[in-house]
């Protein structure tokens, strides 16, 4: 959503299948695999440096939350007061998101290359998206 010509606000929502190898401690031997899914919602605000009616180029910023299910809850594995292991079940995290550089072709229905780094990704990515 542009609120200014040089400024607009957007969210990220993304889905994610994970899964490592689990090794074993000091021969490194693997011993199985844990996987998990990762949900994150992400709203972004984005400077725009060129906005024509069909090409934008810009950076952004965003914070959000990401859930996860499966191995990430390993990590937060606690014991409680009688001794007995208790796993959370999911995890609730704050995440963040940085676009160095952006670039959308289109008007509603869109594409989009962006260089950046963050929980959603890290690196390059190439999308879709529709503007409501």
């Amino acid at each position: 959503y542009h609120i200014a010509r040089w400024f607009a606000v957007s969210a990220d929502i993304s889905i994610e299948a994970l899964w490592r190898d689990v090794l074993e401690n000091g021969t490194g031997r693997k011993t199985g695999t844990s996987k998990g899914v990762a949900l994150a919602f992400v709203p972004q605000a984005k400077f725009i440096y060129l906005h024509r009616p069909l090409v934008r180029i810009y950076s952004g910023i965003g914070f959000g939350a990401v859930q996860c299910f499966g191995f990430e809850t390993m990590e937060h594995r606690y014991v409680d007061e009688n001794g007995s292991h208790v796993d959370p079940g999911q995890t609730l995290r704050f995440t963040g998101q940085f676009t160095l550089i952006g670039v959308e072709v289109g008007r509603k229905l869109f594409g989009f290359l962006e260089c950046g780094s963050g929980s959603i990704f890290t690196g390059i990515r190439a999308g879709a998206g529709y503007k409501f």
